[in-house]
C-alpha cells in the first residue's frame, strides 16, 4: 500500500493526516425542520381546540332566552324591552310598576343573574316551560306559559317553596 492513498486506512502506529477545522455538516439525507411548520402546529392545535369548544359548548334553547330576556327586564325594574313578547291582555300588569318593582326588588337581593336552565318535565301541557333561574345568592323558578303564537301568556317568578298550578 502507498501512503498516497488517502482512502487507505491509516496503519497502526503511523500519523494519520489532520482533519480539517470547520463547521459540522449534518448528513445530507436527514431532513431539516421546517421554521414555518414549527410555527404553525400550536396556531393550528389553538384553532382546532376553539372550533371544537364553539360546537360542543352547550347553549340556551330559545325557551331559555325567552326567559332570560324576561328575567333580566325584571331584575332592572323596565318591561318595555320585552312588552311584545306578551299577549296584549297581559299589557296591564307589565305596565304595574308596584306589581314590578317589589318582584325586582326581591331578585336583586338574590345578587347578580348567572343563568336560567329549562327543566320542564316531559309529559307537561304543551306550551309550558318551567325555569330554574340561578342567581349568585339563590335559586328561584320561573313558569312560563306561551300561547300557539309564541307570545307569553303567563309568567311567574317564585320562590322554590311557592308552588303555583302547573
Amino acid at each position: 500500500m502507498s501512503s498516497d492513498q488517502s482512502n487507505v486506512p491509516a496503519q497502526p502506529g503511523s500519523a494519520s493526516p489532520p482533519v480539517p477545522a470547520g463547521p459540522l455538516q449534518p448528513p445530507a439525507n436527514v431532513p431539516r425542520p421546517d421554521p414555518l411548520r414549527s410555527r404553525l402546529a400550536p396556531a393550528t392545535l389553538i384553532v382546532i381546540v376553539l372550533v371544537l369548544w364553539a360546537i360542543l359548548m352547550p347553549r340556551a334553547n330559545p325557551n331559555e332566552r325567552l326567559a332570560t330576556r324576561v328575567t333580566a327586564a325584571i331584575v332592572n325594574n323596565d318591561m318595555h324591552p320585552v312588552e311584545a313578547v306578551f299577549v296584549p291582555a297581559n299589557k296591564a300588569k307589565l305596565e304595574d310598576r308596584m306589581l314590578v318593582g317589589r318582584l325586582s326588588q326581591d331578585l336583586n337581593e338574590l345578587g347578580k343573574l348567572k343563568r336560567i336552565k329549562e327543566d320542564t318535565p316531559q309529559n307537561s301541557a304543551a306550551g309550558y316551560h318551567h325555569f330554574q333561574a340561578e342567581f349568585s345568592k339563590g335559586t328561584w323558578e320561573e313558569d312560563m306559559t306561551t300561547g300557539s303564537d309564541g307570545k307569553i301568556v303567563t309568567f311567574h317568578v317564585h320562590a322554590p317553596s311557592a308552588n303555583f298550578s302547573r
